[in-house]
């Protein structure tokens, strides 16, 4: 499908870029705005100028304490407004990616990108959620080693264990969302699709694990792959100018983002088949045709013989 339509996955890739850009942007910005509030004294750029590790280390925590309302404030003010972009783009993107997906007979006639609105909302809900448990965890991980001696290696722990399980818990959560955006472009309301992707689940719980562990699997291979072109670029850095190397490492990063989104709209294909095959009607029984009627050989007929009687 995406061999056939190319511009599937271009618009994918348009729209995740464009976010990524903006974003990158806006957080440029609000770091260089986050760094003007610090002051920098003549001492601690001394301190700093030395070189050592441990100099340069406290008198940088000097500096950025008491400024955590600074950063707070930028959070603030920049956090709301991409929200809002990416929930907009999302909900345009994915219904530009999916309905030339469906066929002509399940696509919606109305315009679908308000209907995944609320998707999109939800997509941002549970990812917020998801960094504020983050953020919980460390705490929690932070009070429950408060009275150890060595509470480095246990708070690292109960984060880490933690973190797992809300990293799990988003994931599915997302990844319901994303097969729940297949029904909204259909025509169903937002939590009419979820309802639909659960039941989804519920029966064609095979088919769905198989294909996510597939472009899984692939993802995977791709993900290991660029990791091991970065590292060959990175230990070409004593040979190669730094400059060089940079420019490697941001091409293979691009090359990988865009492989990663084909391969996200591929596997979104292969969920629209599935959700397809499982809304077609059932195929009619074929009428039963008449049996054939058996052919009986007709019975011999002995001659007669005189010897025995006639009624036998």
């Amino acid at each position: 499908m995406i061999w056939h339509e190319p511009t599937i996955a271009l618009a994918e890739i348009v729209w995740r870029w464009i976010f990524g850009l903006i974003t990158t942007l806006v957080v440029v910005f609000c770091v260089l705005v986050y760094l003007s509030t610090i002051p920098v004294p003549a001492p601690a750029l001394w301190m700093m100028d030395t070189r050592r590790a441990a100099l340069a280390a406290g008198t940088l925590a000097q500096m950025v304490h008491g400024s955590g309302w600074a950063a707070t404030k930028l959070t603030l003010a920049g956090l709301p407004p991409l929200a809002v972009f990416w929930i907009v783009l999302a909900s345009l993107g994915r219904t530009a990616t999916i309905r030339p997906m469906l066929s002509s007979a399940s696509a919606s006639r109305g315009s679908s990108w308000p209907r995944m609105l609320g998707i999109s909302f939800l997509r941002f809900a549970t990812w917020f959620a998801a960094n504020v448990a983050l953020y919980g965890a460390l705490i929690l991980a932070a009070m429950a080693t408060g009275g150890l001696k060595n509470p480095w290696g246990t708070a690292l722990l109960i984060f880490v264990a933690l973190g797992i399980v809300i990293f799990s818990a988003w994931s599915m959560l997302n990844w319901l969302l994303t097969l729940a955006s297949i029904y909204a472009v259909r025509g169903e309301d937002t939590f009419g699709s979820i309802a639909s992707a659960v039941d989804l689940l519920r029966r064609r719980f095979g088919p769905l694990l198989a294909t996510s562990s597939a472009w899984g699997i692939m993802r995977s291979i791709a993900f290991i792959s660029a990791t091991f072109v970065a590292l060959i670029a990175l230990a070409l850095l004593r040979n190669i100018p730094p400059g060089y190397v940079l420019i490697a490492l941001l091409l293979v990063t691009l090359a990988h983002l865009a492989f990663s989104d084909f391969l996200f709209v591929a596997r979104l294909a292969s969920y629209v088949t599935i959700v397809e095959a499982d809304l077609e009607p059932p195929l009619a029984p074929k009428p039963s045709e008449p049996a054939a009627p058996e052919l009986f050989s007709a019975p011999e007929i002995l001659p007669f013989s005189p010897e025995f009687p006639a009624e036998s």
